[in-house]
């Protein structure tokens, strides 16, 4: 038996209430700094096109560009002004041709944002082509922020001028021109995100 001021091993193992909720408390960050260090900080550390794998050009999947030579061309922009390829030599520009109704359009006009905003610092031009005659800024605008509100260029094709020059045959067809002025990527469907960066970083690498 204990004397009666005696204090046994037990009851200093006893933790009140406070000390308990701090202890769980404690030993939950440290659960969760773990975690974060495991899953999180490696896909913070890493850029979005390091999971691509590099690809020839030709080898990507839809891919029908032939290699031909792209003439001067000059689009009118949403808000009154005016992109022309000419103002742009030495960089690759990716040119989708769509319209403010279609709704495909979308998906790749998001994956579009994606690529710009990773390859835009290294000289990148990407242009959306409303094809549909009469359509307005308002029209347009809408589609736009439909698709995310994306700050690439946004323009109509005027008397269908490029739909002809480029002999387009399908909304959702996107050409890839490199900087030396060259059809090297086109395809007729909606694209996805992989193709689409496999495409700019064949042209520009890394």
């Amino acid at each position: 038996m204990h004397a009666p001021n005696e204090t046994s091993n037990v009851d200093r193992l006893q933790w009140n209430p406070r000390q308990r909720n701090r202890l769980i408390f404690v030993a939950t960050v440290l659960l969760a700094l773990g975690l974060m260090a495991v899953f999180v900080w490696p896909r913070l550390l890493t850029s979005p096109t390091a999971g691509v794998k590099p690809i020839a050009l030709a080898d990507i999947p839809g891919n029908i560009a032939q290699g031909q030579a792209v003439p001067d061309f000059r689009v009118r922009t949403m808000g009154g002004g005016q992109f022309a390829l000419a103002d742009h030599a030495g960089q690759p520009t990716l040119l989708m041709f769509s319209a403010s109704w279609c709704s495909s359009c979308l998906y790749e006009a998001k994956n579009l944002a994606q690529v710009y905003a990773q390859y835009k610092a290294r000289g990148l031009n990407v242009i959306v082509l409303d094809t549909q005659a009469g359509d307005t800024d308002a029209e347009l605008q809408t589609f736009r922020e439909q698709a995310g509100n994306p700050d690439y260029v946004w323009a109509f094709d005027d008397n269908y001028a490029l739909t002809q020059a480029f002999k387009v045959r399908a909304l959702d067809t996107t050409v890839l021109i490199d900087p030396s002025g060259k059809i090297v990527y086109e395809d007729e469907y909606p694209t996805p995100l992989e193709p689409l960066l496999q495409a700019v970083k064949a042209v520009l690498g890394g």
